[in-house]
């Protein structure tokens, strides 16, 4: 009978080898989750493999929860450049405005615009975001504004926003 015998892993009292729940302090002696045998265990590792064999990257389903949402947008007919922009200040307020042509082959219903704006030595000051919304047609032309508003404070400085890049960062086909 002592052949069956183990030390309990928490209160070091003898336990039958097949006991999980020791009987005096009721210590955990088979952590469930850590053994390999666990059903739970098997059944996650088949889930992950049969997932990853019927999901390959490609797979639009693993694009949409893997990539940025603007990753593949070309792929998708939607193409868009800046064709022109100018830094505007006027009652406190700093904007690039300009024009966006839609290039390719699919109407555009929503587009996303980023701003950075940099001080005189290249360091950015600033990040801002724009967004423009409605059917834009391919070859169209769509007008857009980003900027920094409300700028009147003590601590602004014109110099700090003199140079900037502007680029866009989503399009989407709603």
């Amino acid at each position: 009978m002592k052949d069956n015998l183990v030390a309990c892993k928490v209160c070091q009292e003898d336990i039958d080898a097949k006991a999980i729940l020791c009987p005096k302090c009721r210590g955990n002696n088979k952590p469930l989750l850590m053994s390999w045998y666990n059903p739970n265990f098997i059944i996650a590792v088949v889930l992950i493999l049969v997932f990853a064999f019927f999901l390959p990257i490609g797979t639009p389903v693993l694009k949409k929860l893997i990539w940025k949402r603007n990753t593949g947008v070309i792929e998708k007919g939607l193409d868009a450049r800046i064709i022109n922009h100018k830094l505007v200040y006027d009652n406190n307020d700093f904007r690039i405005i300009g024009e966006i042509k839609n290039t390719g082959s699919k109407s555009i219903t929503y587009g996303k615009l980023e701003a950075i704006f940099k001080n005189n030595k290249g360091e950015v000051t600033k990040i801002a975001k724009g967004y423009f919304w409605g059917a834009f047609k391919p070859s169209e032309i769509k007008y857009f504004e980003v900027g920094v508003f409300n700028t009147n404070n003590a601590n602004f400085e014109i110099e700090e926003y003199q140079k900037y890049e502007i680029k866009i960062i989503d399009l989407d086909d709603y």
